[in-house]
Order: structure tokens, then sequence, then C-alpha cells
């Protein structure tokens, strides 16, 4: 359902983003669609229930951590947008960068890549 919802929160942060209101249900909408995101992956990951048995234990625990800090900063810029709007637009701005840059555990691959 909230995922469902995402259409409809962006549209309001971009026809009102002046406005708190819009700021606060997009930032909760998008915080709570990312905590279902990250129930999914805990379930699937907890004994290797739907990922490969191969899977490296420490790229579960930092994906999952990845996933957590998204979500705390996105209710931290839902809170945040009571003082002022502009600082929890720059941090919506701000999160999806933040899983733009590689981990910890991608870095062998980006190497491996520059070798080719």
């Amino acid at each position: 359902m909230f995922i469902a919802f995402i259409p409809f929160s962006t549209a309001l942060l971009g026809e009102y983003t002046d406005q708190q209101i819009s700021v606060l249900i997009y930032g909760i909408n998008i915080a709570i669609a990312g905590s279902w995101a990250a129930v999914q992956w805990s379930y699937a990951a907890k004994e290797h229930r739907l990922v490969d048995a191969d899977l490296n234990p420490n790229f579960i625990t930092i994906m999952s951590r990845r996933g957590v800090t998204g979500i705390i900063v996105y209710l931290i810029a839902a809170a945040l947008s009571f003082a002022s709007t502009t600082v929890s637009l720059v941090l919506f701005i701000v999160i999806p960068v933040y899983y733009l840059i590689p981990a910890r555990t991608d870095k062998p691959w980006l190497w491996f890549t520059r070798i080719k």
C-alpha cells in the first residue's frame, strides 16, 4: 500500500515543496516503505532463507545497516520539516546519493571492473 502511495506523495511534494505537510507526508511514506523493505530483507537473509547460502554474512550485515540508515535519515528529515522544509529537501536528495556510493563490500567488484 505504501509503495502505491509513493506517486501521490511525490507529486504532492513536487507541487507544494514549501509546505511542511507535503514534506512530512513524503518523508513518512518513504520511511514506512523502506521499513517494509528492511523487514523483507531481514526475513530473506536470516539463516539464508531466501538468499544464496554462500552469501557473505558481512555483506548481509552491511546491507541491513545501509537500509536502516536510510529509514532513520528519512525520519529525521520528516521531523526537521517542522523547523525547515529546505533542510528536509536537502536530506531527501542526499539519501539516494548515499545509496549510489559503493559499500565496503562492493569495493572488490569495482577493482575487478577496472582491470578489464
